[in-house]
């Protein structure tokens, strides 16, 4: 949904509670890699007065980098093993348990 006057973007419109270090550092790289972009056209000239801004486009054309990618992929790795753990763990509590209904777990 495109605002035509904006949005303001605040710590205190998070959902989860963070320090203002880590939303302002976050909010940033949302701007850097194209989820927002700040207006600063539609800003008032009052003093002290929020950033405005609005969404954008810009991130599909966005390529992490060589250091973002590797970080991604461990992460993916990292999702991979936890699944397989989890799988070998239940079918090692199941070969155990040979009296258990195999078909009320959960796959």
């Amino acid at each position: 949904m495109h605002l035509p006057q904006g949005f303001i973007f605040c710590p205190g419109d998070c959902v989860e509670v963070m320090d203002e270090v880590s939303f302002y550092s976050a909010r940033k790289r949302l701007v850097e890699v194209g989820f927002i972009e700040k207006r600063d056209y539609l800003k008032s000239l009052v003093p002290g007065e929020p950033d405005i801004f609005s969404e954008s486009a810009r991130w599909k054309k966005y390529k992490p980098s060589e250091s973002e990618m590797k970080r991604l992929e461990r992460a993916r790795q990292r999702g991979q093993k936890r699944v397989l753990r989890g799988r070998y763990r239940r079918n090692a509590f199941l070969r155990k348990n040979p009296n258990l209904n195999r078909t009320a777990t959960v796959k």
